[in-house]
């Protein structure tokens, strides 16, 4: 007999298949324990809430908000376009806001849903949002499209983009309009071709307007030369600021906020995941001018408000009343780094106040949402 153990025979390839799959869903089961461990036991609360998805519904065809800025885009970039790229400057109301009311037009940029009134690297800015579906919206950078706003149908045309945004020192971040136009002033739109949508591609203009000590700049890219979005931007501010103008007082400041700026109820903060991002909907009332600004994390801390590196990205002045029950909306986009993505895993969001006296930051509201794998 010999004395040697017969060794093991070598596993056969189904033998190693199936070896292979049980230290595979060994090692997930490892893994995804660990990750949940040291993530955030309230993964497992049923009373997280799920972040919502922001961009749903989009405008079916023809259907029009009670965002009446939208809707006049929405009927320019419907009309038949032109090849005369003149524009007529047409901001008698914002200039004369911004000379005689600059404090009154100040309050209602920031107490309005459709502007976002903030600080980027030393200058005050305000740029207008527009409604995505049921609710107001804060896109990257501040463009909109047909895309966004609709009509549209996935796997359509990109026919327009636009931004509107309010230098309020006249001053803007990263670009300076083509046009600088007063009053009344009319000139030829730089426009050239932008082939980033498409073969053939969009016509694109920088507009700017003088208002005062602002400056109103309108980046429009659209099928045609002629700029039928400027021109509709500038008809329906003028119509909006004008009640301001003729009766400067704080009601009618209230009369002429967008609908939705201004509800009732409790405060509110409020997540949607757009993949990886983040939009942050917030109701407030500081009870004093400032602005507020959005923190990650459960044991967030204040911003910091260094004046080399400038304030958060988020910060947003906000509206403002003697009663708390009246809430103002901030919405910000907020960009979701994580190293993991494994779900489920919660994210934590306080809002913060940052006051304009010089007092102290103050935590306004924190809430934990549920959030979805974007690559799942």
């Amino acid at each position: 007999m010999d004395d040697h153990p017969t060794p093991n025979p070598r596993p056969t390839g189904r033998r190693l298949t199936w070896l292979v799959v049980a230290l595979s869903a060994v090692g997930l089961v490892y893994r995804a324990g660990l990750y949940r461990i040291a993530d955030d036991p309230a993964a497992d609360d049923p009373n997280v809430p799920w972040a919502i998805w922001p961009w749903e519904p989009w405008h079916a065809e023809g259907m029009a908000t009670d965002d009446g800025f939208e809707n006049a885009l929405r009927e320019a970039a419907a009309a038949a376009g032109t090849d005369d790229p003149t524009v007529t400057a047409k901001v008698a109301a914002l200039t004369e806001l911004r000379e005689q009311q600059p404090d009154l037009l100040w309050r209602y940029l920031a107490s309005s849903a459709a502007w976002r009134v903030y600080e980027d690297r030393g200058k005050r800015l305000a740029r207008r949002r527009l409604k995505v579906g049921p609710s107001w919206q804060e896109p990257p950078q501040g463009y909109y499209t047909n895309g966004t706003i609709g009509p549209y149908e996935p796997g359509g045309a990109m026919t327009w983009q636009f931004r509107l945004e309010l230098g309020w020192d006249g001053q803007l971040v990263s670009w300076q309009p083509g046009l600088a136009l007063a009053h009344g002033q009319a000139a030829r739109a730089v426009v050239g071709r932008d082939d980033y949508f498409g073969e053939g591609g969009l016509w694109r203009s920088d507009c700017g307007f003088a208002a005062g000590k602002s400056v109103l700049a309108v980046i429009e890219q659209s099928q045609t030369p002629g700029r039928r979005l400027t021109e509709a931007t500038l008809r329906y501010l003028e119509q909006e600021l004008r009640p301001l103008v003729d009766k400067p007082t704080l009601e009618t400041l209230r009369a002429n906020l967008p609908h939705g700026s201004v509800e009732p109820g409790e405060a509110s903060l409020v997540v949607g995941q757009d993949a990886s991002d983040y939009l942050v909907w917030s109701r407030v009332n500081p009870g004093e001018p400032g602005r507020v600004y959005v923190q990650r994390g459960s044991d967030s801390q204040p911003g910091s408000w260094d004046e080399e590196i400038g304030p958060p990205d988020t910060n947003e002045w906000v509206g403002w009343s003697d009663d708390p029950t009246e809430l103002f909306l901030s919405c910000a986009l907020v960009k979701g780094y994580r190293e993991r993505w494994d779900p489920p895993f919660v994210e934590h969001f306080s809002l913060w106040f940052h006051p304009d006296s010089g007092g102290p930051d103050r935590k306004l509201l924190e809430r934990a949402w549920h959030m979805n794998n974007p690559g799942g």
